[in-house]
């Protein structure tokens, strides 16, 4: 999709609520921002850019990601 759209990874930003979403994104070089409703532990090497725990956290983030 990347290729096809002609869009870097960095320009993408990855919402994802398990570590094999985080990971893919990750290893295909996309900002990574980890949804973690539960509150839970990330027990992984690659760590995601970004850690929310509710969609409503994204604005902020998108904006904040633009400046």
């Amino acid at each position: 999709m990347l290729k096809f759209y002609r869009t870097h990874p960095k320009q993408v930003l990855h919402i994802g609520d398990s570590a094999s979403d985080v990971l893919g994104a990750n290893r295909e070089g996309i900002v990574t921002c980890w949804i973690n409703r539960n509150n839970r532990v990330w027990e992984h090497e690659v760590k995601p850019d970004y850690v929310v725990e509710s969609l409503n956290e994204i604005e902020e983030l998108l904006m904040t990601r633009k400046n």
